[in-house]
């Protein structure tokens, strides 16, 4: 089984915190996939170094650009498509 977190709450940093070392723990599959305001989050480095675990981590261009104007961001950038294409590939989503 893979789950996808769905990240568009900066708010939700700890649950996905405990959630993604949870499935690291267990040898669970996960991706993430960020979006809206919930890009923010990927400022902070023990976010980003956990998601080194993930399968796949996705951040929506449109979303990253408008919080972080000319920054690279710190894991994979892409689409909508993207996310959907992730959706596609799991059993459970979890949006956060």
């Amino acid at each position: 089984m893979k789950i996808l977190f769905v990240v568009s709450n900066p708010k939700s940093k700890e649950a996905l915190l405990g959630l993604t070392e949870a499935c690291t723990r267990r040898k669970q599959a996960f991706l993430c996939f960020f979006t809206g305001d919930g890009v923010e989050i990927l400022s902070d480095l023990q976010v980003v170094e956990t998601l080194g675990n993930a399968e796949r981590a996705v951040v929506c261009e449109h979303s990253w650009g408008k919080y972080f104007t000319g920054q690279q961001p710190p894991i994979e950038e892409g689409s909508q498509t993207d996310h959907s294409a992730m959706v596609s590939k799991v059993e459970k989503v979890v949006s956060l």
